[in-house]
């Protein structure tokens, strides 16, 4: 916090520009009821799961989004570098080949991963939690190819938010948070906390197949995405 106030004393200056008041509007408010549908969407998960499950089974499930959160934050640092040259990409109207090498190379590195998840993880827990938590390793690949589907979904959603659909990709989210809530309220009392993961997928799923859909119509270049390789 300190460096970056020593950095906007010397590099920077404040003042208000109406043009990026109105674009942080445009732009943020369609999020707003998006973030509420999703913190409607975790309450309703551990409610389901403690009514039906019990806290034991709440507890090993929360644990296991711990991992589910380190994966996103490793795949986060990337979007950092990649949005911008896809952004980029998209305003020249064409995707340059390094920028297909990049995303090629995220691909056979998450494929690697995948198969360490499904390798590892139980031992890892079991070192880490000192075999409290081993439970909860069973859940890791699947978080893992929820993340996956989050990956390929990037190429759409930021050509979607570069075309101005802000909108739709906030009446798209949330219509495929209600399916997935659906889902877990179906599925969690019956299959218990692989419910809750299902509907997660499920809700990952249509968002993607939406987001595909409308971006390929208007005109997305389909080289990033999960049926280009």
């Amino acid at each position: 916090g300190c460096m970056c106030v020593i950095y906007l004393r010397h590099h920077g200056e404040f003042r208000i520009s109406n043009r990026w008041v109105r674009e942080s509007f445009k732009t943020g408010l369609p999020a707003v009821p998006v973030n509420v549908m999703m913190s409607f969407q975790t309450v309703l998960e551990r409610y389901l799961l403690q009514r039906w499950l019990g806290l034991g089974a709440l507890g090993v499930y929360s644990h296991s989004q711990t991992y589910r959160e380190i994966l996103r934050r490793a795949f986060k640092a990337f979007n950092k570098v990649f949005n911008p040259e896809l952004l980029q990409s998209y305003e020249n109207g064409t995707v340059p080949e390094s920028l297909m090498k990049q995303y090629r190379t995220l691909l056979q590195i998450s494929a690697i991963g995948g198969l360490l998840c499904i390798g590892l993880s139980e031992p890892l827990i079991d070192l880490l939690t000192h075999g409290k938590f081993i439970e909860a390793a069973k859940f890791v690949p699947a978080w893992y190819g929820i993340i996956l589907c989050s990956l390929w979904l990037l190429p759409y959603l930021q050509f979607l938010l570069h075309a101005r659909q802000a909108r739709f990709v906030s009446k798209t989210t949330i219509g495929s948070t209600v399916f997935g809530m659906a889902v877990m309220w179906l599925l969690i009392p019956k299959l218990g906390s692989w419910g809750a993961l299902l509907g997660t997928l499920s809700m990952e799923l249509l968002l993607l197949c939406f987001a595909r859909r409308k971006a390929l119509a208007m005109g997305c270049p389909n080289k990033l995405g999960p049926t280009a390789y």
